[in-house]
């Protein structure tokens, strides 16, 4: 309950190939402008825009993990 309420960002994510988010808390939802199940479907490569997922591979950060 602590993490859905806190002020700040907490998502996660599947380990599958193809990482979709599992996990999201309120103000995560909120900046994401999204529902639980449409975040909950979002794989997590599609969520940052299309000029930051290009700048984060040119910089060989894709795939990296993040705690």
């Amino acid at each position: 309950m602590r993490l859905t309420i806190a002020p700040f960002v907490v998502v996660s994510h599947g380990i599958q190939e193809d990482p979709v988010f599992n996990y999201a808390n309120n103000i995560a939802l909120e900046l994401f402008e999204m529902t639980w199940d449409e975040f909950t479907a979002l794989p997590s490569r599609l969520s940052a825009e299309p000029v930051k997922r290009s700048e984060i591979h040119d910089q060989g950060c894709y795939g990296l993990e993040f705690i």
